[in-house]
């Protein structure tokens, strides 16, 4: 049985890789560029890195000598890879998360702002200089969208996720079909405790205590200046297939809660208080083994 986490950019991904490592430890296998650049070479990833293969990410995976118990990618495709993965391995538990789609594409803004304000020089793929301009970040995506030939990632990119023909039925169909779990970012830590609950079922134990991995840094006054209601409705009216795909997934997702075993608002609660604990941020702090076993010894970042 093998668990993998389709990660769409933006949608609290690096985080449930936090969550599975903890959980697999070596047996967790993050495919990322840098894996794709090892195995293939720079000029596999740079200037973009575009979706894996099925004979590429057989291979990534015989190249590590051991069959992983969970993998995340951005790069895997749907449904080819998946459709590989259980040919090959038989047993596939496919998680993903979404985001409404205006919040994923502003928080992917910020996220690429911060890289460019690092730089001393743009890169090869920045046409549009778009740190202090959203709208020239629009059209820098479409620029490298067209110069070499991916999506627009500002553009229904959820849908094009699922489905690379933007065909929102078939978008739907994969995601009430092939995925073992569907959660929301807006409604993370509920998504959590709904699977461990789902790892429960399968009598596995599932520790979902986490640190939010890679936010994407705004102050109050960037965000009022540089995110505007133009903007808003531009993104909007750029994203109305994953506007479907979003709601639908509150629908998949709303089933499940309806089905979680136990008091979800009260282990809500609970888990919610541990995370804010002082022992959990003490543990995260610090690197210190011996710190680590006196947390654990008083159970309180096990959930």
């Amino acid at each position: 049985m093998i668990f993998v986490n389709a990660h769409i950019g933006r949608t609290a991904g690096l985080t449930l890789n936090y969550i599975f490592e903890r959980n697999f430890n070596n047996g967790f296998l993050h495919i990322n560029s840098k894996v794709i650049s090892n195995n293939f070479g720079q000029e596999r990833i740079s200037p973009v890195t575009i979706p894996l293969n099925s004979s590429e990410l057989i291979y990534i995976i015989d190249k590590c000598g051991r069959l992983p118990e969970s993998i995340s990618s951005h790069y895997i495709p749907i449904p080819d890879g998946l459709e590989t993965l259980e040919k090959r391995y038989d047993n596939i538990k496919a998680i993903t998360f979404l985001r409404d789609p205006v919040d994923r594409v502003i928080s992917n803004y910020f996220a690429f702002r911060m890289k460019r304000l690092l730089e001393h020089k743009l890169p090869i793929h920045v046409k549009y200089d778009y740190r202090e301009d959203m709208n020239q970040f629009f059209r820098n995506c479409q620029y490298v969208a067209s110069k070499y030939g991916i999506h627009n990632i500002c553009e229904n990119h959820q849908t094009y996720f699922f489905d690379n023909g933007l065909d929102i039925s078939k978008a739907i169909s994969r995601l009430r079909t092939d995925f073992w779990f569907v959660g929301l970012v807006e409604r993370f830590d509920e998504g959590l405790l709904i699977l461990k609950d789902y790892f429960k079922q399968l009598g596995l134990t599932f520790n979902i205590m986490y640190v939010r991995q890679q936010i994407a840094p705004r102050t109050k006054d960037e965000k009022e200046q540089l995110v505007t209601n133009e903007i808003r409705e531009k993104i909007k009216a750029m994203n109305k297939l994953d506007q479907q795909l979003y709601e639908e997934a509150n629908r998949i997702f709303e089933d499940k809660v309806k089905n979680y075993i136990g008091d979800l608002k009260a282990d809500l609660q609970q888990f919610r208080k541990k995370l804010n604990s002082t022992a959990w941020r003490f543990y995260q702090n610090s690197r210190s083994s011996k710190v680590r076993r006196f947390v654990k010894f008083f159970k309180i970042i096990e959930v």
